[in-house]
């Protein structure tokens, strides 16, 4: 955390001196702090993007390594025809609609805090 600290505090440090040569300096740290917040919210979409996508790869490498005359791998077919006896067969879609949710919920809490910051 604490390299994390450090590292924020000089993104906004450069970002200030940069916007200060256009603008006020009260105006320079609002729109920082908003251009800040944004970059921190999509570095973290960006971050479960990419976990997402590489679970996602590897669940289905090991759904492609199956069955095969003589392969030790006829379990894992098993073990995902038995998980679908659980997830039904929309499970994807109904993911994707509560991921779909849940990130526009995410914009809109950032807007409104975004909002919120910059106008006092």
């Amino acid at each position: 955390m604490p390299l994390f600290a450090i590292l924020f505090g000089s993104v906004m440090n450069a970002i200030v001196t940069f916007f200060v040569r256009f603008m006020s300096i009260q105006a320079a740290v609002k729109f920082s702090a908003y251009t800040t917040m944004l970059g921190i919210f999509v570095a973290f979409l960006a971050t479960v993007y990419v976990c997402m996508n590489s679970l996602y790869t590897m669940a289905t490498s090991a759904v492609g390594v199956t069955t095969g005359s003589g392969s030790g791998f006829a379990w894992v077919s098993l073990f995902w025809m038995g998980l679908g006896i659980f997830i039904p067969s929309n499970a994807g879609a109904v993911m994707t609609c509560i991921a779909s949710v849940w990130i526009g919920c995410g914009i809109y809490q950032f807007q409104r805090d975004s909002v919120r910051i910059f106008a006092h």
